[in-house]
């Protein structure tokens, strides 16, 4: 984003680009629409490819076909940013686990905008080679919301439950004995001394519980808040409202 680059910076670099090149220099234009630096480069690629495999100077058709043909990989990756922007906002690295149904609806709002953003751009060349381009487009984005739907997968806080179940069964189970042990036995015993290593083994399960599964903890937390509305609507218990 050109916005997160400093002002002061900014200024000079088109001072230097102007002086460089010519006061008047103005972005490229394409159909009206300005071309990104990485459309460019897909442009650069379009004609060097034209020149090294032409064994003379190239027809005016061979060159709409080449820039057609840039043109329309671009729209292809400006679409598949604009998919990927949308995702990243609701389920990329810092975003914690959604519900799937909800995850789903993202992911078709996205689908929808990155295949509108493509059919604006990609206006250029036979329809065949756009059709061609639109369904490279489609097998790509499936592929991405594949990635998106497993890793959200990840973050199920019921996912692996068995794990959570043996280490609180173990904890509970220490507990139980420990406070058994503590009413029946003297103090200095190896039965006492059997119940503090008991109490050690419940207290270290929660602190390391607490230290490892704590987001897992706040995913949890907050999934629940969003279920028990419906659970208990479906017991027939209505929840007051706060």
């Amino acid at each position: 984003d050109i916005e997160k680059i400093e002002p002061a910076f900014r200024s000079l670099l088109n001072r230097l680009a102007r002086r460089v090149f010519d006061d008047l220099i103005e972005p490229k234009r394409l159909n009206g629409r300005f071309i990104t630096a990485p459309e460019m480069l897909q442009f650069v690629k379009a004609y060097v490819s034209m020149f090294r495999e032409g064994a003379q100077f190239p027809q005016a058709v061979t060159m709409l076909e080449a820039t057609a043909t840039a043109n329309n990989e671009s729209a292809k990756q400006l679409a598949s940013l604009a998919y990927q922007q949308a995702l990243d906002a609701v389920a990329g690295p810092a975003s914690g686990f959604m519900r799937p149904e909800d995850l789903e609806k993202e992911h078709e709002r996205a689908l929808d905008a990155a295949f509108a953003k493509f059919d604006e751009v990609a206006n250029m060349g036979p329809p065949g080679l756009i059709a061609e381009k639109r369904e490279k487009l489609k097998g790509h984005l499936a592929a991405a919301w594949e990635r998106y739907r497993e890793t959200n997968s990840n973050r199920n806080p019921f996912k692996n439950a068995e794990v959570y179940v043996v280490a609180v069964a173990v904890g509970v189970i220490s507990f139980l004995l420990s406070s058994i042990l503590d009413a029946m036995c003297s103090e200095g015993t190896t039965c006492d001394q059997t119940a503090d290593k008991l109490k050690f083994v419940y207290l270290t399960l929660i602190a390391v519980g607490v230290y490892v599964y704590w987001r897992y903890l706040q995913q949890l937390f907050n999934y629940m808040k969003e279920i028990a509305p419906a659970m208990f609507a479906s017991a027939g218990i209505k929840l007051k409202e706060s």
